[in-house]
């Protein structure tokens, strides 16, 4: 298995060097010797392709899937019902509101 994988890693740098010539009419040699850099420079490129693919693709998809933080951040920031009073703390917060608008408009509002 490893030699076969070798075999492959060897023909595709080969191939890479070999368009490489083709492309910047380089002697074949030239391409060889430059091959790691050659390979670097595909692979990096490649990484980046990826990266920014990535990145539009999750800013296309929005808000869909939400994370456990937002989750948490939501739970928190919900406002009481009518059942629960201004003073209840809500599910998940275990401690009443003490600051902000919604505080002082409740009165629930102290300084500490």
């Amino acid at each position: 298995m490893r030699l076969r994988v070798a075999l492959v890693a060897l023909a595709a740098c080969l191939a890479l060097a070999a368009v490489a010539a083709l492309l910047l009419d380089w002697s074949f040699e030239k391409a060889v010797i430059l091959s790691p850099v050659i390979v670097m420079v595909v692979g990096a490129a490649g990484f980046l392709v990826v990266l920014w693919a990535r990145i539009v693709w999750e800013s296309i998809r929005g808000g869909r899937q939400d994370g456990p933080r937002r989750e948490r951040l939501r739970c928190r920031s919900r406002r009481p019902t009518d059942d629960e009073g201004p003073d209840h703390p809500g599910p998940g917060v275990s401690a009443p509101l003490t600051y902000g608008p919604q505080a002082r408009a409740s009165g629930a509002y102290r300084a500490t």
